[in-house]
């Protein structure tokens, strides 16, 4: 039985009653939202609302518990111990009971991993204060070895604040302990602990017959949670490392992609320089690119003509006329508008597509109108290219040509009035990717849709460790 000389009582009383006033007062700024009661200062970790509510409990607990009211202390400390033990199991599962914004919808969210959710150094606290409330038995015993543990992380917590060494009253990156709550369980750390050394115990019982239990059973908790630690910053740095090489990957994709638009813009520069760029100018400035070496993943750079019907004759002669006496315009279509390729360079390995009429198809003349009308480079939907022999998934890149000196016209009816034709870019999706995983060393696999479903149809590449799609 504990008994308490009327000398201590007064102390004993005060270290009790504080932490229940801590309690109430946080309580109230949290259904006032006064932010200064919840965390102290902005950059301060806030003390939750279960904690608020468990310091309430478990210092009227500890008052019953002085007084001999065992069944209220056992009911009290039943229910911090169960609060948080859950708590606790929600830390080491990995998973959300509910309980942590039961009573209050969680709205302050600093160094908090999980919205109102007490930190788990404050929960083992409060499950090693909830048990010698709930074991009467053994109360001297476990107040003796409770409130050691209790003072360690409280103390521990307070010189944080302290030295500003976060990882003290923190277990990795989760939640961390706030400054008022390390103040409130040095209190009652210290009081149970006070507790037991000033308790008369039973002859027949030694505070030694079940430190062991205890011992292992706080150092088994601080294991756990060490090691839910260590798992915690480990997975941080490697989604962190992730993080990194996916945006590596993707701003070397986005420099390509760049890469490709200024060789198109080369491109308008000749149209702009030259009153008449023939076959010969623009296979010259094509060259000057090396394309197959310069702009990986390219078929070639090229340039189309928007041609009316009634012009198609004369067009094809002088087309033919400019070195090319083979020039015809393919496939036949209904359009009275023509979107003709005119150059392609390295004509060798494109010289299917000289003279297409990129319109036959919706895809193809749906982006090439767009780019004409918007003034900017535009990339089509998936297509198959006519110069690939394996019909794999392509793509054009198609920037539009004004005849107004380098200015893009203002409207959409200006654009239509000085418009010439396209600078374009052909590629094959597999060509324009399949380095792209040397980025990462291979280090992250990826998948390349077209569109925004992933089916298999949709599919225009694919790496897993830095194997490409056969």
């Amino acid at each position: 039985m504990i008994k308490i000389s009327r000398q201590y009582f007064v102390l004993v009383f005060i270290l009790t009653l504080l932490p229940v006033l801590v309690g109430g007062i946080v309580l109230f700024g949290w259904y006032t939202k006064n932010l200064a009661l919840i965390q102290i200062l902005p950059s301060f970790a806030p003390m939750q609302y279960n904690t608020a509510l468990c310091f309430i409990l478990a210092g009227v607990g500890t008052i019953a518990f002085t007084k001999n009211r065992f069944i209220c202390s056992a009911l009290l400390g039943f229910f911090v111990s169960l609060l948080s033990g859950l708590t606790l199991a929600q830390y080491i599962l990995a998973t959300d009971f509910g309980i942590d914004q039961f009573f209050m919808d969680a709205y302050v969210f600093t160094k908090t991993t999980h919205p109102g959710r007490m930190a788990p150094n404050t929960a083992l606290c409060f499950f090693l204060i909830g048990l010698p409330l709930l074991f009467q038995k053994f109360r001297r015993q476990m107040a003796l070895m409770m409130g050691a543990a209790v003072l360690s992380l409280s103390l521990m917590s307070l010189a944080s604040y302290f030295f500003t060494v976060d990882e003290l009253y923190g277990l990795g990156s989760l939640t961390r302990m706030a400054l008022h709550t390390a103040l409130c369980f040095t209190m009652l750390g210290g009081l149970l602990f006070f507790l037991g050394v000033m308790s008369k115990k039973e002859e027949a019982t030694s505070v030694f017959d079940f430190s062991p239990f205890v011992l292992a059973g706080i150092v088994a908790a601080l294991t756990v949670f060490s090691w839910h630690s260590i798992r915690e910053s480990s997975q941080a740095r490697n989604q962190e490392y992730f993080n990194q090489l996916v945006a590596y990957t993707a701003d070397n994709l986005a420099d390509r992609y760049r890469l490709y638009e200024q060789s198109l813009i080369g491109g308008l520069g000749v149209f702009y320089a030259s009153n008449n760029v023939d076959r010969q100018e623009w296979n010259a400035y094509v060259d000057t690119l090396r394309v197959e070496t310069t702009l990986p993943g390219i078929n070639g750079i090229g340039y189309i003509d928007y041609v009316e019907e009634e012009d198609m004759d004369a067009y094809i002669a002088d087309a033919r006329a400019d070195n090319a006496p083979y020039f015809i315009n393919h496939p036949a279509t209904e359009y009275t508008n023509k979107f003709i390729i005119k150059f392609i360079e390295p004509e060798s390995i494109n010289r299917e597509a000289v003279g297409l009429d990129i319109g036959f198809e919706n895809n193809r003349r749906q982006a090439a109108e767009e780019a004409r009308d918007r003034g900017l480079p535009v990339l089509t939907r998936k297509i198959e290219l006519v110069q690939d022999k394996n019909k794999e998934a392509g793509f054009l890149l198609l920037l539009p040509f004004y005849d107004t000196k380098g200015a893009v016209p203002k409207t959409v009816a200006e654009r239509r009035k000085y418009f010439k034709g396209w600078v374009y870019a052909p590629f094959i999706g597999r060509n324009f990717l399949n380095d792209i995983a040397g980025f990462s060393e291979n280090q992250i696999g990826f998948d390349v849709y077209d569109g925004s479903v992933t089916q298999r149809e949709n599919l225009i590449y694919s790496v897993t460790e830095g194997e490409p799609l056969e």
